[in-house]
């Protein structure tokens, strides 16, 4: 028996081809070369065919399982694909390669920590491997590290200093830093290698365009325009750079040209939705709504192909969060956290006047203004997991000692970035979902909810093309499914947060600015400042889809914008039910607690 089992260790440490008899892998090796050949030839049915021949004879053949995954991908099988390159990481652990892939695959995902984990552990294994480091640059953008981003370029940048495209990546790490005049400089950079380069030029133009210097930011789209007309992300980018009028008609017409020639493409891919985004963006400002809308919806369909999403994942999330946080919750946690007043969360739906908020707060002289941290949700991902159904547990099982943790990791990373500011603006809408996590981790930082009239957040959501995430937004059910879900949490907290919440209506807002302004101030522990009233000449990075909105005074014309498309939003008002018309979630008052804790 003993030397039995030192044979079956033997041929277990023993390679796949090792295991099978002298000719079975010969011919299993010269399947799997055919295949790869027919797969670079792009014959991809017969490569197919070889490489699952190769894996039921040899499940653990070495690159058949990683050449299997990227050729599912390049066909759209996403789910696949990550099991098969999961699959090669099992069957190769000490291999860079098959961890890259993996990690790219769920970047696609939207599974940023799974893909950065992914990436890191590539690096372990191989620090030299270019695409992954330049993809853990990125994904540590999405994530929310900009600063561990820009490390990365860095360190590809020295590697490889007449590459325009890692000064590109770079620059935009930099800007998502809060550091535009930077990011800038890496730009020019990469235009004196690569002069024209259509990437560098349209992250300047956003750099410019977070400074508020819209006009140098339009020439850096038209630069590229003229000289690569079918770019469609420029465009989007050119759309936002003012207001169109009837002198702008020669430019709509070659946006439309460029429509056209995209749409003809057998399969157009995510990025052929900007241009229709862009016109859309430039019809709503000539005021001929249809027109507008039926791009909008062309771009919308487009994008809704090629980004997953579960309607039903909202609610059932609502729930859990539901069940998780409840009173008894909060009555254990109770006198825990950091007592630091320094944080203001600013929530409430996308597109709801966030960003209108944190300006008015970012003018005043004490408070610094840090635009949308993704660190709450990285918190809460770490303390409770990815959420779903082993949520409510992971809420029961957590202790004071975590939070207070998560709590100064929070305050360092904000105070990293805000110096001496009294106060921190943090205006991650969709941080209403974590409330909970908030209000037990910093009990004394104010919260502000920014409600706005249902219709009006949830078609202002579908008129926007975000640069990632917000599924939801593609069509009129989904839109409805995301904004009950976030009323239901707001009801929620309103009957069980114990810290004082400021309920801002955004019409209240416009209709009174001043009256409101010093109502918000004063929530926030702040003297009046008269600053706060001529928000649209502070000077500050706004890193936002409400960038060029920001920077204007005050005005009106987006209340009852929805009225603009009434006659196609039936779909949208049956589907949102009774609330889909009337007054701003929340109201105009003030919330749990008073005006001020």
């Amino acid at each position: 028996m003993g030397r039995r089992s030192a044979r079956s260790k033997a041929r277990k440490g023993r390679s796949p081809q090792a295991r099978l008899r002298p000719k079975a892998a010969a011919r299993l090796a010269e399947r799997f070369r055919l295949a790869s050949l027919d797969h670079r030839a792009g014959r991809l049915a017969p490569a197919e065919a070889g490489y699952r021949e190769v894996l039921s004879a040899a499940p653990e053949f070495p690159g058949a399982a990683l050449n299997y995954s990227l050729l599912a991908r390049s066909t759209g099988r996403l789910g696949l694909a990550l099991a098969l390159a999961e699959r090669a990481v099992a069957s190769q652990p000490k291999e860079a390669a098959p961890h890259a892939t993996l990690g790219n695959l769920l970047l696609e995902r939207e599974r940023t920590r799974d893909a950065v984990a992914a990436y890191r552990t590539a690096l372990a294994l191989d620090p030299g491997h270019v695409n992954a480091r330049f993809n853990l640059g990125g994904a540590l953008r999405r994530s929310g590290e900009p600063e561990a981003a820009a490390s990365e370029f860095r360190r590809l940048v020295e590697w490889f200093p007449d590459d325009p495209d890692f000064r590109i990546a770079l620059g935009g790490a930099l800007l998502d830093s809060g550091r535009p005049r930077e990011a800038m400089e890496a730009h020019e950079r990469a235009l004196a290698l690569s002069p024209d380069h259509p990437d560098a030029l349209t992250e300047l133009g956003l750099a410019h365009v977070d400074t508020g210097e819209f006009e140098t930011a339009g020439r850096c789209y038209r630069r590229v325009i003229d000289g690569r007309p079918d770019h469609p992300s420029v465009w989007l980018n050119y759309s936002k750079t003012r207001r169109f009028g009837p002198a702008d008609t020669g430019e709509i017409e070659e946006a439309e040209a460029v429509a056209t020639r995209l749409d003809a493409r057998p399969d157009p891919g995510p990025e052929c939705g900007d241009v229709h985004f862009a016109l859309g963006k430039m019809y709503d400002d000539l005021g001929e709504y249809d027109l507008a809308f039926e791009h909008l919806r062309r771009g919308n369909e487009i994008l809704k192909r090629h980004v997953p999403f579960d309607p039903r994942g909202p609610e059932h999330l609502a729930e859990d969060i539901e069940a998780g946080f409840g009173e008894a919750w909060f009555d254990r946690m109770r006198g825990g956290g950091d007592p630091s007043p320094r944080p203001i969360f600013i929530v409430g739906m996308p597109r709801s006047g966030t960003t209108l908020v944190e300006q008015i707060l970012a003018s005043h002289p004490e408070v610094h203004g840090a635009g949308e941290l993704i660190r709450i949700p990285n918190l809460a991902q770490g303390l409770l997991g990815a959420g779903g159904s082993g949520l409510p547990a992971a809420a029961a099982a957590l202790e004071r000692e975590a939070l207070e943790a998560a709590a100064r990791d929070y305050l360092d990373y904000v105070g990293a970035r805000a110096g001496a500011a009294a106060r921190t603006t943090d205006k991650l809408p969709e941080n209403y979902r974590h409330l909970g996590l908030i209000a037990a981790m910093l009990p004394n930082a104010r919260i502000v909810h920014v409600g706005r009239d249902p219709m009006d957040v949830c078609v202002s959501n579908y008129l926007v093309r975000f640069q990632w995430g917000h599924a939801w937004s593609y069509d009129f059910d989904s839109l409805a499914c995301e904004y009950r879900a976030y009323e239901r949490l707001m009801r929620h907290w309103r009957a069980v947060l114990p810290s004082p919440v400021h309920e801002q209506s955004y019409e209240s807002l416009v209709a009174s600015p001043e009256s409101e302004s010093r109502r918000l101030v004063e929530f926030c522990g702040l003297d009046w400042d008269e600053r706060c009233l001529d928000f649209h000449l502070t000077e500050r990075s706004v890193h936002t889809a409400s960038g060029w909105q920001v920077r204007q005074p005050i005005y009106r014309r987006s209340v009852e914008r929805w009225r603009n498309y009434e006659r196609h939003l039936g779909p949208l008002r049956e589907a949102l039910g009774a609330g889909g018309v009337g007054g701003a979630a929340g109201g105009a008052g003030t919330g749990a607690g008073g005006s001020a804790p």
